[in-house]
């Protein structure tokens, strides 16, 4: 009874430490480079929980057979969960990036592919709430996506209710009070 007491205590420590974290990393005002230009890219904490799930879904398969274990699907199926969670974070770490200017927008998504419009050519804005993407769409179909976990999200909503018109609430960007 107390050992679950005590794991109960330490894993809600441990996620408020990630969501206040993630918050701060939000908030974090960034810097323009030399030509103006805001770089935002996705906090550390992605590439730590994502190398570490991918380690830990590679115990699930090396693990049971090591140990004589008969029922092995399981422990698959719950290896392959973990190891491909873990790379969609490290992945998220190493690709998503925002590079915006007065002008521009400049994505890179999960898989590394660029794309770029302008703000003046923006036609619709929305957000997923499933997967935390924020899209922007271009009057010539162009999309951009851009995770809401980004370091220092908030100064490029400021940006963008000021060249478009929708407001992050408009949209439905989550309101991050309790964080």
């Amino acid at each position: 009874m107390l050992e679950s007491l005590i794991l109960g205590v330490i894993i809600h420590a441990v996620i408020l430490v990630v969501f206040f974290s993630l918050r701060k990393a939000g908030a974090r005002a960034v810097v323009a480079d030399k030509r103006g230009r805001i770089l935002l890219r996705m906090p550390v904490f992605f590439a730590i929980f994502g190398y570490a799930g991918m380690l830990f879904g590679l115990a699930f398969f090396i693990g049971p057979p090591l140990s004589g274990e008969k029922d092995l699907l399981a422990f698959i199926g719950i290896g392959t969960m973990m190891w491909l969670l873990g790379l969609a974070c490290v992945l998220f770490y190493h690709n998503h990036f925002v590079l915006y200017d007065e002008t521009t927008i400049e994505t890179r998504s999960l898989f590394g592919k660029v794309t770029a419009i302008r703000w003046a050519d923006i036609k619709d804005a929305g957000f997923i709430s499933f997967i935390g993407l924020m899209t922007l769409t271009s009057r010539n179909g162009q999309k951009v996506g851009i995770h809401y976990l980004l370091k220092g999200i908030d100064q490029f909503l400021w940006v963008f209710a000021r060249k478009t018109p929708w407001t992050a609430d408009a949209i439905g960007f989550p309101k991050r009070r309790f964080w």
